[in-house]
């Protein structure tokens, strides 16, 4: 159906076609832009998320190092809690913190006041002390080589 005036001559089906398509590539664009918006808000919050156990790791890393694993951790359930939450980004990550944390406690058993106390340790008790220390400092060096990366 076509509509004649003296200038302009106008398809009426086309003009609706037109339309359709427009609302069609409009709303289409609305989908797309909510979907981009909301992969790049989600990619932030996991940026956020990294950067803050980055944190939490290398205060705990610090604590360890600054004390040569002779003194027990001050909190060993929030290294817990520290490495179940890395475990949702990096599962080898959160495992080598466990075993961080696992040496440091058995390094530090021995020389901290209580039943496991060992008040006259024997050279091999010393060596024993010095391996720990030396596999913790391994761990630790390479959980802060790649935390580091998150900040």
């Amino acid at each position: 159906m076509t509509v004649n005036n003296f200038f302009t001559t106008i398809n009426i089906y086309f003009f609706l076609a037109g339309g359709i398509v427009g609302v069609v590539l409009a709303l289409i664009t609305k989908f797309c832009n909510r979907l981009i918006d909301d992969y790049f808000k989600e990619k932030e919050t996991k940026r956020k998320k990294k950067r803050k156990l980055a944190s939490q790791v290398i205060e705990i890393c610090t604590e360890g190092s600054s004390v040569a694993y002779n003194v027990m951790p001050g909190s060993q359930r929030h290294v817990q809690l520290v490495s179940a939450q890395i475990e949702g980004l990096d599962k080898s990550i959160a495992d080598s913190l466990r075993a961080y944390l696992g040496l440091w406690v058995l390094c530090a058993m021995r020389q901290t006041p209580g039943p496991y106390e060992n008040k006259n340790p024997t050279v091999e008790d010393i060596k024993f002390a010095g391996n720990l220390q030396r596999e913790a400092k391994i761990i630790e060096d390479s959980i802060l080589k790649y935390v580091r990366k998150w900040e």
